[in-house]
């Protein structure tokens, strides 16, 4: 009991000497996720059903602002892979480097979704038994392509125009190149926010995106159209539509559409889905959906069913 009590005393000395210079903090999540998918496929090797954990991870952040009014903060993520944020900001912006974060992510104004229904499918549909769907997305804010350490420059918020822009991979022979402008106001009691990014990604991958959102009251509505072109025989053309209604403080519900098409590919994927989020309590939220999709090749269906998902997810 002692030799903890003498280690709880020195980790908090620790942590006492580091707050006086910056603020620390330590939070943490993870989710519960069953999944459970009813199509045209007889499995024999894998199975129709999915439990596990997601979204498992540990956030150290750090942050202290100088004697000249700069903020300095450090982040570092801790997954499966470890992600690492550093940024320096002031009434110029905010100047960061990181191995994830990319400029164009900051300006995706999408349709709304919930954890496990459209845009955000956490088990995905599939072309064979057991095999991933490739070449057509659920999601068409994805920025898959962009990896690499990377610098990027944000700007302020000026009368509600903002605009970021970024480099990266500059270590490999593809560099990683990404921006995005977004401009929000108010009409009428109703917040509009429009959004537009473009990055250049690994071998060249090239994606181009462009949304909208208006909230009013309990409602929001949005709309998200985006153009992803990996190779003169890959690209893809993808629109999202989806409406969350928030009926108070716990209780939320949310649907959604996604149309993903390659024509060069002779792929399509379309995914609508219906959800409800409920906070059981503070930290701690369910959510339930069910995703009903159809897949085709060359104009025939290949698979349709629904995928089912639900989330129990908790934060610290």
């Amino acid at each position: 009991m002692r030799k903890i009590l003498l280690a709880s005393t020195a980790i908090a000395s620790t942590f006492v000497v580091a707050s006086a210079n910056a603020e620390v903090s330590i939070s943490g999540g993870v989710a519960m996720h069953y999944s459970a998918t009813s199509d045209d496929f007889t499995r024999t090797t894998t199975s129709d059903e999915t439990l596990g954990l997601t979204d498992n991870t540990i956030t150290i952040s750090f942050s202290s602002v100088t004697d000249n009014g700069l903020t300095l903060a450090y982040s570092s993520d801790i997954r499966s892979t470890t992600s690492q944020n550093a940024s320096i900001s002031g009434d110029f912006g905010t100047i960061t480097l990181s191995n994830t974060a990319h400029a164009a992510e900051s300006f995706d104004v999408t349709s709304p979704t919930m954890v496990g229904g459209h845009g955000d499918l956490i088990t995905k549909p599939e072309s064979a038994a057991g095999t991933d769907i490739t070449q057509v997305r659920w999601n068409e804010a994805d920025t898959g392509s962009l990896d690499g350490n990377n610098i990027a420059y944000y700007s302020p918020s000026i009368n509600g125009f903002s605009f970021g822009m970024g480099i990266g991979g500059i270590d490999t022979t593809d560099d990683v190149t990404s921006f995005g402008v977004k401009y929000s106001m108010e009409m009428g009691g109703a917040t509009a926010t429009v959004g537009y990014a473009a990055s250049e990604g690994a071998a060249n991958v090239t994606n181009d995106h462009v949304g909208a959102q208006v909230s009013a009251g309990n409602i929001t509505i949005g709309i998200g159209s985006s153009t992803e072109e990996a190779s003169t025989s890959d690209k893809e053309e993808t629109t999202s539509y989806g409406v969350t209604y928030v009926m108070n403080d716990q209780l939320s519900f949310n649907a959604g559409h996604v149309n993903s098409d390659n024509t060069l590919a002779s792929k399509e994927l379309t995914t609508t889905s219906v959800g409800v989020s409920y906070t059981i309590a503070s930290g701690l939220v369910a959510r339930l959906a069910n995703n009903s999709f159809e897949y085709k090749e060359s104009g025939s269906v290949v698979n349709d069913g629904s995928i089912m998902n639900l989330v129990i997810s908790m934060s610290f």
